[in-house]
């Protein structure tokens, strides 16, 4: 089990941080505090924005930066063995994302927001 170091009570205070890195043409449709693994057994706040086609990476603190950021399509698959994690192959790398709530459904809808993203940029292709 992870110790997950405290985290920011509120996405709020790095909201508006968020909008001034991404500029205001972006328009994220969801936003989650997360912990990624950075080693086994090490963890760091971030911040996933996901937009209409890129999924931005960004430093949870005041000012926010963006540390990575991919197009949906590549994007190889797609994991979530525990309620809690979301795992991405983004070209030959996973990426482990855990969210702090145990009781969270954050990471449903971070599939849901992938999937129907994927759906818009392929309606005809099923997905799997």
């Amino acid at each position: 089990m992870f110790g997950y170091p405290p985290l920011l009570p509120d996405l709020l205070c790095v909201a508006e941080s968020i909008r001034n890195v991404l500029a205001k043409n972006v328009k994220i449709t969801f936003k989650c505090l997360v912990l990624m693994e950075t080693k086994p057994e090490k963890t760091e706040k971030r911040v996933l924005a996901f937009s209409a086609c890129r999924l931005f990476i960004l430093t949870a603190k005041v000012p926010t930066k963006v540390e990575q950021t991919y197009h949906y399509l590549d994007i190889q698959s797609i994991e979530s063995k525990k309620f809690t994690q979301l795992s991405l192959t983004i070209d030959g790398k996973i990426h482990t994302f855990h969210t702090p709530d145990p009781e969270s459904e954050d990471v449903d809808h971070m599939i849901i927001q992938l999937g129907t993203a994927i759906k818009s940029i392929f309606p005809q292709v099923p997905l799997e």
